[in-house]
């Protein structure tokens, strides 16, 4: 997987994605995560060379929404748009 960063908070509490001991809920986290580095990983600030970071946060692993995140607006817009994300 690439460098992208990802953050996960779930029922108000910081998840390691490494440390999900239940199998169902890494297999969540894992799909979100190579769903949204296979489709952003070539993608990253040509100004700042930054690439994007996400947050997942949710009430459960079951419904969870997906934030973008990057140095500059331009990135945002870029990353919101391969992603077809609607603000």
């Amino acid at each position: 997987m690439s460098g992208i960063a990802f953050a996960f908070e779930i029922g108000g509490k910081a998840v390691d994605p490494d440390k999900i001991e239940n199998p169902d809920e890494a297999k969540i986290i894992k799909s979100i995560m190579e769903s949204v580095s296979d489709r952003v990983e070539d993608l990253h600030c040509q100004e700042h060379d930054e690439g994007p970071r996400f947050v997942c946060t949710g009430d459960s692993y079951e419904d969870l929404t997906l934030e973008v995140m990057g140095c500059c607006e331009a990135l945002v817009e870029q990353v919101t748009k391969r992603l077809s994300i609607t603000e």
